[in-house]
């Protein structure tokens, strides 16, 4: 089981052989979003579907199903082998909650921006890690005024 869509848990099953492995894979994102070029879509210079990738593109070319539940894990019972996840997208099933049983566990579900011990900047900048419209659409009209104003 893998818990996360980033980019180690991306060439982790890119590269694992599911004839081998019942692989599941859990994770809030049903993309995989190519980090490096976020500050390109603040700018208006590529659009942010050109740097996502559904998961599905690459569960498609397996050669055994993967199992993927869009949903975030909330607990991981070691004892029991167990990661309970909860639901959180927009589109629900009749079941938000649940358990899923693991073997082997997988956890790749990324890091946080480095502040340093300064939080202060957690405050008061603007971290570019997901594809977040509208924090992309402030960042490109906060660029513009302040162009404009240099003029």
């Amino acid at each position: 089981m893998r818990i996360g869509t980033g980019w180690g848990s991306v060439s982790l099953l890119k590269k694992l052989d599911t004839e081998n492995y019942n692989v599941v894979v859990i994770s809030p994102r049903n993309y995989f979003l190519f980090t490096p070029l976020l500050p390109s879509c603040t700018t208006g210079t590529i659009e942010h579907r050109s740097i996502m990738e559904p998961v599905r593109n690459f569960l498609r070319h397996k050669k055994r199903a993967v199992n993927y539940y869009e949903a975030e894990a909330t607990k991981i019972d070691y004892e029991k082998k167990i990661v309970h996840i909860n639901d959180e997208s927009e589109i629900k099933g009749d079941v938000s909650s649940t358990e899923v049983p693991f073997d082997m566990l997988v956890i790749g579900v990324g890091a946080e921006n480095a502040t340093f011990g300064k939080y202060k900047l957690w405050l008061e900048k603007w971290f570019l890690s997901t594809v977040d419209l509208f924090l992309a659409n402030c960042v490109l009209e906060f660029i513009i005024h302040e162009l404009q104003d240099m003029n």
